[in-house]
């Protein structure tokens, strides 16, 4: 019996975990792990120019879900990682970005998803970060009702957050800040600002362009401060977008997040569905 969230699939029933990835042209069991010098008995992996999309490594997920009974099949589209002078010189690979969504129906516990997401890829020895999306138009929790949206949590720096940021520092022992979490409330508050400085030369400031431009930006510039007290950015951003589908102040972020993809590259953007 398999259940497909998206581009993940949970596969229950099978002896032994299994991980696949693939191309456009179908699945291939994975053999390999990610970074071949935590296995030195893998394949090299392939150049950058075949566009592969390279497996998270099996062990990894044998010692995430040992059960023998279930098989937890997660299928990530990531860069292969070539052999390069450029990568022996230190360059960086491309950010990569793991969208968690909803139906029409919220409360369905996305902020665990993205969490054991999150918990999967730092297993197979990757460097993870989170963002939260909340489309109110409210600028953070901290003045709205538990009884409206739960109970508030409340970051390092004094940000005044929704809970699942709580459950992303327990699930991945991260640090966030209020910059992590993304609200309607702060785009609009950013454009506005920029607006009154003159920063958008005398233009008409619109939904698209403008605050789609504004959300994107966010996203990026908060995915590469590094959350787990090491140097440098992380590998993985997971993002959560909170809400459901149909609610009209999603629409922006659901804009930007599709701009996003394109401008990024379908091998560097998964999308998940809750």
């Amino acid at each position: 019996m398999a259940r497909h969230i998206g581009y993940l699939k949970i596969t229950y029933g099978l002896p032994r975990p299994r991980l696949l990835y693939g191309n456009r042209r179908g699945l291939r069991l994975a053999v390999s792990s990610l970074r071949s010098s935590e296995n030195p008995k893998a394949t090299s992996p392939p150049s950058r120019s075949h566009n592969q999309l390279v497996a998270l490594g099996v062990s990894c997920v044998r010692q995430t879900f040992p059960s023998q009974s279930l098989t937890q099949t997660l299928r990530l589209r990531l860069k292969a990682h070539s052999h390069t002078t450029a990568d022996t010189q230190g360059k960086r690979a491309e950010m990569k970005y793991v969208l968690v969504t909803g139906g029409v129906v919220s409360g369905l516990g996305k902020g665990v998803t993205a969490s054991s997401i999150g918990v999967v890829l730092k297993a197979c020895g990757l460097r993870v970060t989170s963002i939260k999306i909340d489309p109110y138009l409210n600028t953070d929790a901290g003045t709205m009702s538990p009884f409206e949206h739960g109970e508030v949590f409340v970051l390092d720096d004094g940000g005044e957050v929704d809970l699942d940021l709580g459950n992303y520092e327990r699930f991945l022992d991260l640090t966030l800040t209020r910059d992590n979490n993304i609200t309607t409330g702060k785009i609009y508050q950013s454009v506005l600002e920029k607006e009154r400085r003159g920063d958008y030369l005398g233009k008409t400031v619109q939904v698209v362009p403008h605050i789609t431009d504004a959300i994107k930006n966010w996203i990026e510039a908060v995915a590469v401060i590094p959350v787990d007290g090491k140097e440098g950015p992380a590998d993985v951003c997971v993002i959560e977008l909170g809400g459901t589908v149909g609610d009209i102040e999603s629409m922006p972020f659901i804009e930007a997040l599709r701009q996003l993809s394109f401008s990024v590259g379908k091998i560097d953007f998964v999308y998940g569905f809750n």
